[in-house]
């Protein structure tokens, strides 16, 4: 399989935490300066308007209390800045002839200036030749004897126009500050708390084939990488478990193999160590023949389970009549039968789709191990049931020796025999089982066993329903 290399642009986890911690960082503070901006702005405006709305409803008192004293007081000296504004007025007739007004200032912001839209409570901001920024409002107030009197009023607003430039400034070298420093603890938190991937890359580079036994999950993980580690350590196990499986089918597998060479060559050597007759030599081949077709078997084996795992096995589906197939392979096997004098009953009948030589070979391995391991005069039974879904169960029990419980859960292992099976069927390596059990898989089936010493065995297949 062609491995695709790994893209030489991609980020590094550090740098993409970095990265979005650093993005939502600068929101974050992209919003509040924002909003702390905007919020000193509505603040001066509120208290310009009401600084404004006040000065105007002062001098419109005294006009209309007729104090010319305080309102020439208010109005001619009292214009010096307060706190960070400078407010000056102007007083008018209907006849817009000035009365009263501040002195200088005034003439860079003439009457005109004040607008309908002044006297209606409207603010008006006009920045002017001087450089300086003003708001503006106007109103009227009625006298006693019936005329009225306009009043104008203008706040320099300069300072504050500066001092929101300043807050903005600061607030901007804040933000980049503040992004700058968040980008730096963000590659610092990132890479310390990455650390324990880094201790996982570590314990997975020192593992090999010679130390499996190592795990890389323990308590001073983060929960998240816990479960990662116990994922990586069950992979461990099933390596481990291959491992060991591989190493012992290898063992297997060259004991097998080394038996009927070593038959083979020590029979070709004694043929050859002295002349011997034309019978003499015939009784060599065909004992050298019968080895021969032991390996046969073997490699056919090996090669069927080969092909198994890399799923080239192609089914043939086909209807079969179940109880006529198991028959048919059981008086294939007469001469073994009398043999051992096994009675045999099959019971109940199904029609099952499958394909017939796989279930042919995977019955008849079953059956042939049935009469091997059976005892003297023993019975095998074979009971066929179709359920109302159409599955077919088969149950094929022996009255022979029975499986230990020790050695029950690897009868399925290839090539592993105990004592026993190698002592009653030494021709027949430990592939029939496993063959069996892969043609099961093969069909969607499962293969189950249940067995005593000294009491039989009984295999339970069960083959899914048809689809569709």
């Amino acid at each position: 399989m062609k491995i695709k290399p790994p893209c030489p642009y991609a980020f590094s986890l550090v740098g993409r935490l970095t990265l979005h911690y650093t993005l939502a960082s600068f929101l974050i503070l992209l919003v509040g300066s924002v909003l702390m901006y905007l919020g000193l702005i509505e603040s001066f405006a509120r208290r310009n308007d009401n600084y404004l709305d006040a000065q105007v409803k002062l001098i419109g008192q005294l006009v209309q209390k007729g104090d010319q004293d305080a309102l020439k007081r208010e109005v001619l000296y009292e214009h010096s800045p307060v706190e960070y504004i400078s407010h000056y007025e102007r007083v008018l007739d209907e006849g817009n002839r000035v009365l009263l007004e501040t002195p200088s200032v005034w003439k860079e912001l003439p009457p005109e200036l004040f607008n309908a839209a002044t006297a209606k409570g409207n603010k008006k901001v006009q920045r002017f030749a001087d450089g300086n920024l003003y708001e503006l409002k106007s109103a009227w107030f009625p006298l006693a004897s019936g005329e009225k009197r306009l009043v104008q009023v203008a706040l320099e607003i300069s300072q504050v126009e500066k001092i929101r430039a300043d807050y903005r400034n600061e607030l901007i070298a804040v933000l980049l500050m503040g992004v700058l420093l968040c980008g730096g603890a963000g590659i610092y938190i990132a890479r310390r708390n990455l650390a324990s991937l880094r201790d996982i890359s570590d314990t997975a580079r020192r593992i090999t084939v010679s130390n499996l036994d190592e795990r890389i999950c323990n308590a001073s993980l983060p929960k998240e990488l816990q479960e990662l580690a116990r994922a990586f350590d069950g992979m461990l196990d099933r390596l481990k478990d291959s491992f060991e499986s591989l190493s012992e089918y290898s063992a297997n597998l060259a004991h097998e193999l080394r038996t009927p060479i070593s038959i083979l060559m020590g029979e070709a050597e004694v043929a050859l160590n002295r002349p011997r007759s034309a019978e003499e030599y015939r009784q060599v081949i065909e004992s050298e023949l019968e080895e021969c077709q032991h390996l046969t078997r073997l490699i056919e084996s090996l090669l069927f389970l080969a092909r198994f795992d890399r799923n080239e096995i192609e089914l043939k589906p086909e209807d079969i009549d179940v109880c006529a197939l198991v028959q048919g392979i059981w008086e294939y096997y007469s001469p073994l039968v009398e043999e051992h004098g096994i009675v045999f009953n099959c019971t109940g009948d199904a029609l099952l789709t499958a394909d017939r030589e796989l279930l042919h070979r995977a019955l008849g391995n079953l059956l042939h191990n049935a009469i091997v391991y059976n005892d003297k005069g023993g019975k095998v039974t074979v009971a066929i049931r179709q359920l109302e879904d159409r599955s077919v169960e088969i149950s094929l029990g022996d009255t022979g020796c029975g499986i230990p419980p020790e050695t029950l859960p690897r009868i399925f292992d290839r090539l592993y025999r105990n004592d026993r099976s190698k002592q009653l069927s030494p021709m027949w390596p430990g592939l029939v089982l496993p063959i069996a059990k892969a043609i099961m898989e093969l069909h969607g089936a499962t293969i189950t066993v249940d067995s005593e010493p000294g009491r039989g065995t009984t295999f339970n297949l069960r083959f899914p329903p048809p689809v569709a």
